[in-house]
């Protein structure tokens, strides 16, 4: 089950292993472990297998990350930025982006969106 940890002072914290974090298919072949997040924050680690692509696609949220393993391709438009293990990455809401994992290795991405992706907590809610 995602944890939603709503924002209060007096809140303690709380810690969910990557181990027992509910997890989907974000896309065919791409795996999304959902770490602790707030209203305001998602937390996802992606795990995408060597030489398959993510899709062109968007979505309202800003997208702020990290590569942790592997090599990955990360189109938009016209622009190919290469990022690989210890590359932080930005991309904005609304732009239509894909990824390509180029590596012999599963990429490895710590991924945040905010706000949350809608999408991604009916799916979870869909699951429990």
């Amino acid at each position: 089950m995602l944890v939603l940890i709503p924002m209060k002072k007096d809140m303690r914290i709380k810690v969910n292993p990557s181990t027992k974090a509910p997890r989907l298919e974000i896309f065919p072949g791409v795996t999304g472990k959902f770490l602790p997040s707030s209203d305001k924050v998602m937390l996802v680690l992606v795990e995408i297998p060597s030489q398959l692509v993510v899709p062109p696609h968007k979505h309202p949220n800003e997208q702020l990350g990290m590569c942790l393993a592997g090599k990955a391709e990360f189109r938009s438009g016209n622009t190919v930025s290469i990022v690989e293990a210890g590359t932080g990455y930005l991309v904005p809401p609304n732009v239509e982006h894909s990824v390509k994992v180029v590596s012999d290795e599963t990429g490895v991405f710590l991924d945040v969106f905010t706000p949350p992706r809608e999408d991604y907590l009916r799916r979870l809610a869909e699951e429990d």
